[in-house]
Formats: structure tokens, C-alpha cells, sequence
């Protein structure tokens, strides 16, 4: 092995000399934006017809020797139009500035909506990933991977299933942290989160990806506690073209990829779509994916002013999930890659947990240029959400020596060998049959069941455990109108408004009876109160939730010479409301019980007089509508000291409502009298430097989070998965975040990062406690005060290199360090007051991401290869956890081998094959 490597690097060594022996000439330039005059760092410029080149650097100049006389140069960025340039070489020879234009229509308009920070100018800790980035680097990660070396983001891909990724920004989860997809909010109007599955094109499509910690740069009263993640698309190309792109990897990991544009056509008509085709097993056992992705998007320029633009984006797909963690002994006892979800079914694999979920969305969008000094984008956008998650529902009874019944669950039936379930034992009772069970009971005793079914009056089977699906699906419809006027030189104001409708349709239906002719569902409609559920028959909880939003917005900005000042102000309106087919009767049965209703009546331990007393208290199927006002008030200041040297400061308060979970506490119709609004108070300082080779920013911050309102998930020691309502918490979130990017030789490129933490809890609160179900268990204090947020690495390091052969082989590498990363805690664990140990710590851990490339540029066609190697030196790592304390002596203990939680991934691979036409 070691004389392959000194064979590769007495090659590449040679490749190097020959070129700089040969070489006839030099050519400098530099790259920019032709708009803004911005530097394009990370441009490529190449000898047609050859794998010489270079890139940009950080002022945007470069420097290639080529061994020509005379030779056509290509320069090109991802989203400009490329230049080709004939020059005669002699010597050294100075091009210039060379201006690209934007390859994208409209995107002076995205940007407006998006609120695009601008360097040295916007008051804002700012992180920006450009798409050749993306490209070169995401592989078969998931696409919130990318940002690894962003300060204060931490990301881990939770079970590990396709797509169920997540991201923290400075301790805040994603549900704290907004998502925009050119500028219109993609966090889930009922609790905010975001499931990256849903849209898995996103890195065949981003064009540009900014991530603004803390208070950010948008206008919009939107839950921005950690930051704000901008993420602009391709939108439609002006220049006519297409790529098409092939990778292979670990874990039979199979994507294609093409898009395709006609650039801008007579008319004024262009259009560009793309699509993709992702399979594979999954790293982790039983996580496979068959996914699928596209994007289009469709341009009409009118005239000068005016320009509508249509896209679409969606990713239909499935795949293999691992949703309950076990603990950490079990997965050294079992494998990393354990998965506790799955078992046989007349011998084929089969799992219990299962996504599926197709969110397209669509946007109209249109710009308007009103006169030199007005523009105004307006974007009309839908989604509609079909899908849902599965998992298992029922128990076995079973009673024991005193005649007190005992349930049994699945997570309960378990092979001794593997642990994997035994679906094959449940199957035959369902259909029939009877299995005989060892396992052992509270006092640790050996205990042998036999389980056993029989056919009711009519011949057929009752289930005992079945899979079933928990369908989330919704209808949302949004209107968000920008308008962007120029007093003068100086003041700039932009307003809009921001309005949303939000119909979230859930319901639990029969999703695989596993044998048995029927469920019986006891917990079903008050109009069938035993129902015997057959397949896709809804079980369970069958209600819709509607959530309506009125927001206005407007910021003024100042500008000159050195100075730039903003102030900003938000308002919004948020309603709720919930209607529920299930836990109540409907107007119709209500009016028919009245009719006939003769004494007074029980329903729900209410007790009515008589009929007019009915139909005056009962509830009904629809809830009140709960409406909530939050505004935001925030302002920021930023001084260049000179023109390498820049500081800034930014504060704000904003008000938020709750989420619909924490509102309607007991998943009915309910109103919780004690929610509040949240609170939210942030201050930031910030350094930057930007020299010639030389970049950096130093960023400090201080968020105080008061009345704050949050669920939680956590699987309990019985193997159930439960939620708790939490509200009323209190955080305190500082920090320091340092960035370095220098090129202390040409085409050599180091980075640097540095982020460390203080994020703790402040009080105590009460939580209530729910099973996966909806059904309640619990209300519980928590005792939290002073405990450490967990759930992300309060302190992170990196460190990259990246360099770039003048004949197009290249070679990068990235070391991430993550520690002071604590469990997140159990709520219904910390009942006790004297317990106010920290949550188990976990390891600190380092990860060495690699990757080589060779590009070739022929007259009208590139070619890439490239392979990336991700935790290259296989670094075994807990990436998620949730603290289980353990008394012992009387104390507490808080041990990471008690916690149960994931191993993140070892080292995985792809390869891949990329065609610029």
C-alpha cells in the first residue's frame, strides 16, 4: 500500500513539473460580479481543450501559466455565464476585471424577497456556501450536512434514515432556526419543524446557500431564535445548456441527475428543469431509500419592467426509518448499526417504521421594476403536503397469578440472538395461531406465556398488534409581496406584507394487519365507539388543525461612505384552530340526542340538564379560534474602518406565539389557559477582516429565551416513544464564533473555525406527557434549572485545506471537532428536585472529511470526476443522545453507557461523474 502512494505522488509531483517547465506565458486577472462588482471567489478559468486552470481567490484574482502561444480561455462560476476569451500569449499577460453576468432570471427579485445579507455592509453573522461547493462536497450526505464547518451549527443525521437529518444553530433546534426556500418560509406552521426528506433535490438545485446566525437579516416575523437559513434555487437559466450527473457509494447508493435549459428563447420565454433517481440499503440497518426529486421552473420577461416566473419543487419518496433509541450498551452489544424497528415476516425483511411523503411546492413570482427607484417582487406560493409515518399500535393481554392483566408490547418481543422483532410470532397469532414467549418480569423471575388467539362469532380474527400509519398531511397557500424603494443615495426602505393559510389533515389509519382479518379500535369516532378497522381504515385520531397568519413588515436602511445603519419592525397575527371528528360527536348527532333526551345526561364526565343545556355546552367538533400578536423590533449598525477592516452590532426583542401542540395540550379541542407568548431579547458584536489574502470574522452573542414552549420526544425504558408538552422554560444562549479563509499560495486555500458555548437552562417547569398516540400518560415537574441545553456540541472546531493542480486535479480536506455536547434531557427523569446533576456528557470526537477531483474542459463540454470519503479515519462516535439517570447509592448518576440514544455514521464513500453541455 505504502509504494501505491509514493507511486501517486511521484506522479502528481512529475504532472506538476512538466507544466511548469513547459509553461510559454502567465495570465492574470480578476473575477467579478458584473452587477455588484463583487468578487468571485472560487471562479474557474480554463485552457480549452486541456485540464489546465485555475480558480480565484479571495479578492477574486488569479494567476495560470499556460504552455501556449496563443489559447482560448474559458471563465466560468456556477450560476454566471462563462466567458471565452482568445488571447496571445507572450510573456505575461494582464485581462483584467472579467465581468460575469448572472445565469439566472429573476434573481434580483428572489433576492429581495430572501433578504440577502451583503458583506461589510449588513450588521449580521453571515456564512455562505456557493453551489460548486455544494456539489463538490455534499456526495451521498444529506444537504444540511454541508454546513459542518459553520460556526455554531451542528448536525447529525438522528436515526440515520434517508432525509431525517437535523440542524442546530447556537444551541436552537431547526424548529428555532428558520428555513427559506427563495424566501418563503418552509418551517411547518404547526410546530416548526423541517423534514429534509421532503425535499432531497434541494443540492441539485440550490444555486446559493446563506446561513445568518442569531436575529439575521430577514424582514419577516419569523421564528429566527438561532438564525436564518436562505437557500435560493437555480431559478430558470438564461443561457441554454444541461448537466447530467451519475454517483455510486456505500451501502448500494445509486443517483442520476439531469437538468436541462433552453436558455432565453424568442419571446422571451425560458425554462429549465431537473430531476433525479436516488436508491440504496441505508448505512444503518433497514434504512433504505427509493426517492425521487425534481424542479422546473418557467420564465416570461414581458418587457424591462415586468418578468413572472413559475417554479415547482418536489421530492416523492420512501424510505426505511430507525425511530427509538436504545441504549448505548445495546448497540456495543449489537452493532452501530442497529436498528430496533425491524424483524421478519415470512422470512423477508420487514420494518415497522416506515416515511413516505410526497411536498411539492409551487410559486408564482412576479417583478415588477416600477422606475429607477421602485421594485416590487410578489411571490403567490402552495404546497400540499400526502404522507405520513408508520409504527405499531396494540398490545397482547395477558394476566398473571393474582388475575391482574398484563398488556404487552411489540418493542417487548424481541429474537434473543439479534433483538430483532418478532414479527413472524405476532403474525401467527393474528392469523390464528399461538407463540410461546421467555422473557422475564418486574422482579427479574423467568416467565414463559403462551399467547394465543381465537376467531370470534363471525368466523374472523382479531389483531392484537398491528402497523399502522400516522398520515400528516397538509394544504398550505401563502401571498408575500416585497416592495424595495431608493429615497436617495442613502435611505433605502423596504415593506411588505406576508399573509399564509395552513390546513394540517391527520389521522391514524390501518396500514398492515399482519395476519388478522381486523383491529379492533376502541378509542375511535363517538358516532362508532367500537370499530373493527380493516386495512386503510382510519383508528386512533382523525382532526384537523388550521392555523392562519397575517404579518406585516418594513425596514429602513441608511447608507454612506463608511456607515450603514437599519432599523427594522415586524407584526403578525397567528390563529388556531382545531376541528375533531373523532372525540366528538358531530351537530348532526347532538341535535338527534337532544330530540330524544328525556333526564339529564353524562358525556365526558360533563353532565347535561336537558336538551337546550346540550345543545348550548356541548363542544363540538370545532375548537375556538386562539389568536396570538407577535411583533419584532431589531436594528443594526456596521462601520468599515477602512477597507480591510469592518465592526458591527445588531439587537432585538420579538414576540412569538406558541406552537398548535402546546396550545391544544391534550391533543383535543381543549385551549391550555397558561400559554403565553414567547420572548425573545439578542445582542451581537462582530469584527470582520478582508484582505487581500486573508479573510475573518469574530462574532459575540447573548440570546435570552423567556416562556418558551417546546416539544420533546424520547423513548422511554419500556421501549414506547413519548412526547412531552413543555412550556415556560427560560434559556440563556452566549457565545463566540471565529472564521478564518486564507490563500497563502495561489490556488491553496485553508479555512478555519471556531465556535464555543455557554447555553443552559433557567428555571424549573411543568411538562405533560403523551405516547406516540396522542394519548396522555402524565404530568410531571421538571426540574431543569441551571442544567446545559444538550441536543448540539456547545464548542466546535475546523479545519480545511483545498488545493488545485494547474492540469485539473484537485485535493480538500476537512477536520471537525465536536465536544462540551451534552444529552438532552428526559423530562419525566427529572422529577426529582435534589437531582440536579448535569445530563450525561458525550465524548468529544473528530471527523475527517476528504475528497479528490479532476475536471476537463473541451470547447462546449466539462467533465468532473470526484470522490469524496466521509469520517475517513472511521472515528466511532454518539452523535444523539437522551440522558437516563441512574440512583445508585442514593445519588444520582449521569452516565453516558446508561443514555440511549445513536452512533453517528463511520466512514462512508460515493463517487461520482458530472457533464457541463
Amino acid at each position: 500500500m505504502k509504494k501505491v502512494y509514493r507511486l501517486l505522488l511521484l506522479v502528481t509531483v512529475m504532472c506538476f513539473a512538466v507544466t511548469t517547465t513547459f509553461s510559454q506565458g502567465v495570465l492574470k486577472g480578476s473575477v467579478l460580479d458584473a452587477k455588484t462588482n463583487e468578487s468571485l471567489i472560487g471562479a474557474t478559468i480554463m485552457v480549452i481543450g486541456s485540464s489546465t486552470g485555475t480558480s480565484s481567490g479571495l479578492d477574486g484574482s488569479f494567476s495560470l501559466k499556460v504552455q501556449k502561444t496563443e489559447a482560448d480561455i474559458i471563465v466560468s462560476y456556477v450560476g454566471y455565464i462563462s466567458k471565452t476569451l482568445t488571447v496571445k500569449i507572450k510573456g505575461e499577460v494582464n485581462l483584467g476585471k472579467i465581468a460575469l453576468e448572472t445565469n439566472a432570471l429573476g434573481l434580483e427579485g428572489v433576492q429581495v424577497i430572501s433578504s440577502i445579507a451583503i458583506e461589510r455592509q449588513t450588521p449580521v453573522a453571515v456564512s455562505s456556501i456557493k453551489a460548486d461547493v455544494i456539489e463538490k462536497k455534499v456526495g451521498n450526505q444529506e444537504f444540511p450536512e454541508i454546513l459542518r464547518t459553520t460556526p455554531s451549527v451542528y448536525v447529525t443525521r438522528s436515526g440515520g434514515g434517508f432525509g431525517d437529518s437535523r440542524i442546530n444553530v447556537r444551541g436552537f433546534d431547526q424548529r428555532n432556526t428558520a428555513i427559506m426556500i427563495n424566501g418563503i418560509p418552509v418551517n411547518d406552521m404547526e410546530n416548526g419543524w423541517v423534514y429534509w426528506s421532503n425535499w432531497a433535490g434541494l443540492s441539485d438545485a440550490t444555486r446559493d446557500l446563506q446561513v445568518q446566525r442569531g436575529l439575521g437579516a430577514s424582514k419577516l416575523a419569523i421564528s429566527s431564535v438561532g438564525g436564518t437559513m436562505n437557500i435560493i434555487t437555480k431559478t430558470t437559466d438564461a443561457k441554454k445548456g444541461g448537466v447530467f450527473a451519475s454517483s455510486v457509494g456505500n451501502d448500494g447508493y445509486l443517483k442520476n441527475a439531469l437538468t436541462l435549459s433552453t436558455g432565453r428563447m424568442k419571446g422571451g420565454w425560458a425554462i429549465t428543469v431537473a430531476g433525479s433517481r436516488t436508491t440504496g440499503d441505508g448505512y444503518i440497518d433497514q434504512t433504505w431509500t427509493d426517492a425521487w426529486s425534481y424542479f422546473g421552473s418557467i420564465t416570461k420577461e414581458f418587457n424591462k419592467k415586468h418578468m413572472l416566473v413559475l417554479t415547482a419543487v418536489g421530492a416523492p419518496q420512501q424510505h426505511g426509518q430507525r425511530s427509538t433509541q436504545e441504549t448505548i450498551k445495546k448497540y456495543d452489544s449489537y452493532g452501530k448499526k442497529y436498528n430496533s424497528d425491524w424483524g421478519y415476516l415470512n422470512g423477508n425483511e420487514y420494518t415497522m417504521r416506515k416515511n413516505f411523503y410526497h411536498k411539492p411546492q409551487y410559486a408564482l413570482n412576479h417583478y415588477w421594476t416600477i422606475s429607477d427607484k421602485s421594485f416590487l417582487a410578489t411571490s403567490v406560493y402552495a404546497s400540499f403536503g400526502r404522507g405520513g409515518g408508520s409504527g405499531d399500535i396494540g398490545n397482547l393481554a395477558w394476566k398473571d397469578a393474582k388475575d391482574k392483566t398484563n398488556k404487552v408490547y411489540l418493542s417487548s418481543f424481541r429474537n434473543s440472538k439479534d433483538h430483532t422483532l418478532l414479527i413472524d410470532s405476532i403474525y401467527k397469532y393474528n392469523s390464528g395461531g399461538s407463540f410461546t414467549y421467555h422473557f422475564k418480569n418486574a422482579l427479574g423471575n423467568d416467565t414463559v406465556i403462551t399467547f394465543s388467539n381465537t376467531a370470534d362469532s363471525d368466523g374472523k380474527y382479531k389483531a392484537g398488534i398491528i402497523r399502522r400509519a400516522s398520515m400528516n398531511e397538509h394544504n398550505w397557500y401563502g401571498f408575500l409581496s416585497t416592495l424595495k424603494h431608493t429615497f436617495n443615495d442613502n435611505l433605502k426602505l423596504v415593506a411588505g406584507v406576508d399573509l399564509r393559510y395552513y390546513k394540517g389533515l391527520h389521522y391514524q389509519k390501518v396500514y398492515g394487519l399482519l395476519g388478522a382479518d381486523y383491529y379492533l379500535d376502541i378509542n375511535t369516532d363517538k358516532n362508532h365507539p367500537i370499530v373493527k378497522a380493516e386495512a386503510d381504515d382510519k383508528i386512533g385520531y382523525d382532526y384537523d388543525s388550521q392555523v392562519y397568519w397575517e404579518g406585516a413588515f418594513a425596514q429602513l436602511e441608511y447608507s454612506k461612505n463608511n456607515l450603514s445603519v437599519f432599523v427594522a419592525g415586524s407584526v403578525s397575527n397567528t390563529s388556531f384552530k382545531r376541528v375533531d371528528r373523532f372525540s366528538y360527536y358531530s351537530d348532526a348527532n347532538i341535535k338527534a340526542i337532544a330530540e330524544t333526551m328525556t333526564v339529564p345526561i353524562t358525556i365526558d364526565k360533563i353532565t347535561y340538564n336537558d336538551a337546550s343545556d346540550l345543545l348550548a355546552r356541548y363542544p363540538g367538533q370545532e375548537s375556538p379560534t386562539k389568536s396570538y400578536v407577535g411583533y419584532t423590533v431589531k436594528g443594526g449598525i456596521n462601520y468599515n474602518i477602512n477597507e480591510y477592516n469592518n465592526i458591527f452590532f445588531n439587537t432585538g426583542y420579538f414576540t412569538r406565539p406558541p406552537t398548535l401542540g402546546n396550545i391544544f395540550v391534550n391533543y383535543k379541542n381543549d385551549l391550555a389557559s397558561d400559554i403565553k407568548n414567547e420572548k425573545v431579547f439578542s445582542m451581537e458584536l462582530g469584527y470582520g477582516l478582508n484582505w487581500k489574502f486573508i479573510s475573518a470574522n469574530v462574532n459575540l452573542y447573548s440570546t435570552q429565551w423567556i416562556d418558551k414552549a417546546f416539544q420533546q420526544s424520547w423513548t422511554s425504558p419500556s421501549g414506547l416513544v413519548l412526547i412531552a408538552n413543555i412550556t415556560g422554560q427560560n434559556a440563556l444562549h452566549n457565545g463566540i464564533e471565529i472564521d478564518i479563509n486564507a490563500e497563502p499560495v495561489k490556488d491553496f486555500k485553508l479555512s478555519a473555525m471556531a465556535s464555543i458555548g455557554d447555553w443552559q437552562w433557567k428555571n424549573d417547569v411543568t411538562a405533560r406527557i403523551f405516547d406516540e398516540n396522542h394519548n396522555p400518560v402524565s404530568t410531571v415537574n421538571v426540574y431543569a434549572n441551571d442544567i446545559r441545553v444538550g441536543d448540539a456540541a456547545q464548542t466546535t472546531f475546523a479545519f480545511g485545506a483545498d488545493y488545485k493542480f494547474r492540469f485539473g486535479l484537485g485535493f480538500d480536506a476537512t477536520y471537525s471537532y465536536y465536544t462540551n455536547n451534552y444529552a438532552k434531557f428526559d423530562p419525566s427523569a427529572r422529577q426529582n428536585e435534589n437531582d440536579r446533576g448535569q445530563s450525561a456528557k458525550l465524548d468529544p470526537y473528530g471527523l475527517l472529511d476528504a475528497g479528490i477531483s479532476y475536471t476537463y474542459r473541451m470547447e462546449k463540454i466539462g467533465f468532473t470526476f470526484r470522490i469524496n470519503a466521509n469520517n475517513l479515519l472511521d472515528e466511532v462516535y454518539i452523535a444523539d443522545a437522551t440522558d437516563v439517570p441512574v440512583l445508585e447509592d442514593g445519588t444520582y448518576s449521569h452516565d453516558i453507557d446508561n443514555a440511549k440514544g445513536w452512533y453517528g455514521f463511520g466512514r462512508t464513500w460515493n463517487a461520482s461523474i458530472r457533464i457541463d453541455f
